[in-house]
């Protein structure tokens, strides 16, 4: 069974395997409540309808003398916000020897405000312990009446959260997943059914985030459905996400429309990709004031910058603006290797459409040249 766990990871990927490993699991845990253990941590990755099976594969492995099955039950119940049901595993876990859990039990009641409880919790886990002491020394400057951190949420006011949420309030089950997603420990799979009901009803927050809950549970249908309702709502992240997609699917302009609207949210590196596919398309002065904004206002990185002045000088110089462009194509041309390094090397594709800094600034001197011929004639026509 310690060798079939070890596959747990891939069962993602290749869902074909899954009947059989359960099955081999079954077969174990008849014989052995270890085996047991393992096969309820397939469980609960299979299904909401397995965590009944799971609870009590975990429990009588347990009663059975497996010490880490209680500490495990009561991790998968701190993801699925299972918070009482954890408490109790986890003190189960320390009635059969285990240390770690002390760890968890000090920081559930830290989190719910039961100041005293905690500090016995993280005495008993060790007071030599550096993180230990930090959380002794918080819960000294809390009892005082200090802040919580800025970034940390309120978790006492998750049941009620819960419990509105379970009456129908949609927002309710969006704040309660996000503080969830929050309490560490997460599972994005149990999120997805507090947050759906407020995406569907038009959540800004609950489409983004459920966008890339799918994306972490590889989910790609649903990510990118997800980030479009996100992106037509106004996201810029989203709009992001869909100018990007639009463009791996090889369709320009949808993908130049999708990053146009991400650099009107105010993206100086969407307004760059903007400008880019404008220049790709030969249309230089619909990109020259995305690729000023992106090249006055954006980053100080070496590739966004070597990038950001190749196809603005690129732009420049077909408007006829050549002393202007003449500095950009140099600076481009200095670092374009690093460029050129930020894409695959087998991607024909995008080095097809890619300019060539060096070639634009070739031309450029021509163009200079002539300029150049040109006056002298004129001078000696006026001689």
């Amino acid at each position: 069974m310690r060798e079939l766990f070890e596959l747990d990871a891939h069962f993602a990927d290749y869902p074909g395997l899954a009947p059989r490993a359960d099955a081999l699991y079954r077969r174990g845990s008849a014989l052995s409540a270890e085996a047991g253990m393992y096969y309820a941590m397939f469980l609960t990755e299979t299904g909401e309808e397995s965590w009944p099976e799971a609870i009590e594969l975990l429990l009588r492995a347990r009663e059975e003398g497996v010490p880490q099955a209680a500490a495990l039950l009561g991790n998968k119940c701190e993801q699925r916000g299972e918070m009482a049901m954890a408490e109790r595993a986890h003190l189960l876990a320390v009635e059969a020897g285990e240390e770690a859990p002390k760890w968890n039990l000090g920081m559930l009641c830290l989190r719910f405000g039961r100041y005293d409880e905690a500090e016995r919790w993280f005495r008993e886990f060790g007071e030599d312990d550096q993180d230990a002491v930090r959380q002794l020394a918080r819960i000294v400057a809390l009892r005082e009446g200090g802040p919580r951190a800025e970034d940390e949420p309120d978790y006492r006011q998750l049941a009620a959260l819960r419990e509105r949420a379970e009456a129908g309030d949609v927002r309710a089950g969006y704040e309660y997943a996000d503080m969830l997603n929050d309490w560490g420990g997460k599972n994005a799979r149990h999120l997805i059914p507090w947050l759906e009901p407020a995406a569907r009803a038009g959540d800004a927050d609950a489409l983004y985030d459920l966008a890339q809950l799918c994306a972490k549970l590889r989910r790609f249908t649903d990510r990118d459905m997800w980030h479009r309702k996100s992106a037509e709502a106004g996201d810029q992240h989203s709009c992001h996400h869909m100018g990007w997609l639009s463009d791996h699917h090889h369709d320009y302009q949808e993908s130049e429309r999708w990053y146009v609207r991400a650099a009107g949210l105010g993206s100086r590196l969407d307004s760059m990709i903007a400008g880019k596919l404008m220049v790709q398309r030969g249309a230089y002065t619909e990109a020259e004031p995305y690729l000023r904004r992106a090249w006055e206002e954006g980053d100080d990185s070496d590739e966004f910058r070597t990038e950001t002045a190749g196809y603005y000088g690129t732009a420049l110089r077909h408007l006829g603006r050549l002393g202007e462009a003449m500095g950009l194509l140099a600076t481009a041309v200095e670092g374009w290797d690093g460029v050129r390094r930020l894409y695959g090397s087998d991607d024909l594709d995008v080095l097809a459409r890619m300019i060539d800094p060096a070639k634009e600034l070739e031309a450029l001197d021509e163009a200079l040249d002539a300029e150049l011929d040109a006056e002298l004639e004129e001078d000696d026509d006026e001689e």
